[in-house]
Parts: structure tokens; C-alpha cells; sequence
């Protein structure tokens, strides 16, 4: 997670604790994409664990159609049922041995609602949930564990006609977790709701410290 994680506290023995809605995307990267090491099933299985736990629906008057939106940090409906959805995804540096035929094992291997967001591979381009639109076009669906379309299917996508499949993959990663973000219902988290109340925290600024 970084250097500029936020725990909501951190346990004598060094365990942190952070409120999941306050997490807002898991990824892993690898340098190499090898078969044999099944990344993107052992990815699953930890994410699977993480999907489990509860995050907070949007309230019904939030919903799609509904009226009554109040405050600074309430913003627009977006057809999601989470008020943070949760993006998962994979970054691969080198493609190494992944093919047409390790997408379809992954196919018959993994149900579609349990696979990541995506997978970018920086050389090549992206393995994801994909749709089709009425015009017969593919889009990716991030949220593929939300289950909102009934006809996911695994999908390849390469860049096309670009001297720079490196510069379109890592755009295609950059405009996704920004438009994640801009969806996101970003809030200040405190300690009261989680634990107790602010009573029982002592709170000392950096002022405070010097």
C-alpha cells in the first residue's frame, strides 16, 4: 500500500487497521506474465477475500432518479449499488507466455464475476470483463463482482495502429483509475463510527508534537 497509507490505528503489534470503504483499489504488478505461476488465479483467490467484506450501499433516496441530494460530498448517481466500489487490477510489465490460449484457460478456469477489473499488459494492451454495446462494440466493465450485465465475457484488447502500445496502455490505465476516483464517494474518515466515538481518542497534531 505504500508509504502514505492511513491506518485508522495500528495494533501493538504492528497490524493496521484501516475501514474498507476507505480503500479504493487493489492492484498488483508482476515484471513477467508466466502461466505456470497462475498470477491472475492467486490474485483472485486474495481479492476474493477482500470482496467479501461488507461496504456501504448507497442510500435509496442516492438512487438513480431520486431527488434530495444534500451535502458537499453527496455527488451524482452512477448506477452503482456501493457508494465506493471497489476496482481490482494487474499490471504486467513483459507479457511473457500469455496467449490466446492462456485467455481461453482462463476462461474455463475462473468465473468472470471473480476475475479483476483488468489485467494491462504495458507491451501488448488488456485482458478484461468486456460487453457488447447494441452497436456491436466491446467496453470494459471494471466491476465485473457487482454482476450488473448478464453477458461478461473475457476479452482481449490490443492498440491499434500505434508505433506506442506502451504510451496507449498506460493511458488506458490512467484514464480508468481517474475515472474510478471521479466516482468515488471521498469522505473523511474518523474513528467514532468504528470505534466507540472520539471520546476515547487523543488526538495530537504536528503542532502538538514540536
Amino acid at each position: 500500500m505504500g508509504s502514505h497509507r492511513s491506518p485508522l490505528f495500528t495494533a501493538a503489534d504492528g497490524t493496521e487497521y484501516l475501514p474498507v470503504d476507505s480503500a479504493f483499489a487493489v492492484g498488483e504488478l508482476k515484471s513477467r506474465y508466466r502461466s505456470s505461476d497462475r498470477p491472475i488465479e492467486s490474485f483472485s483467490r486474495a481479492l476474493a477475500r477482500v470482496r467479501t467484506l461488507e461496504r456501504e450501499p448507497i442510500p435509496p433516496t442516492n438512487a438513480p432518479g431520486a431527488i434530495g441530494f444534500t451535502g458537499p460530498d453527496i455527488r451524482p448517481p452512477t448506477g452503482l449499488p456501493l457508494q465506493n466500489p471497489l476496482l481490482a487490477f494487474m499490471v504486467f510489465a513483459e507479457t511473457g507466455d500469455f496467449d490466446e490460449r492462456e485467455a481461453a484457460r482462463l476462461r474455463d478456469s475462473l468465473p468472470i464475476s471473480q476475475l479483476p477489473g483488468f489485467g494491462a499488459f504495458l507491451e501488448e494492451g488488456i485482458v478484461a470483463p468486456m460487453y457488447s454495446t447494441p452497436s456491436g462494440a466491446s467496453e470494459v466493465d471494471i466491476y465485473p463482482d457487482l454482476q450488473r450485465r448478464p453477458n461478461l465475457f473475457l476479452g482481449l484488447a490490443r492498440p491499434r495502429s500505434t508505433p506506442d502500445p506502451l504510451g496507449a496502455t498506460l493511458g488506458f490505465l490512467l484514464q480508468t483509475l481517474c475515472s474510478h476516483l471521479s466516482i468515488s464517494a471521498v469522505r473523511t474518515v474518523t474513528p467514532g463510527p468504528y470505534i466507540g466515538g472520539p471520546e476515547r481518542w487523543a488526538v495530537t497534531t504536528p503542532a502538538q508534537r514540536g
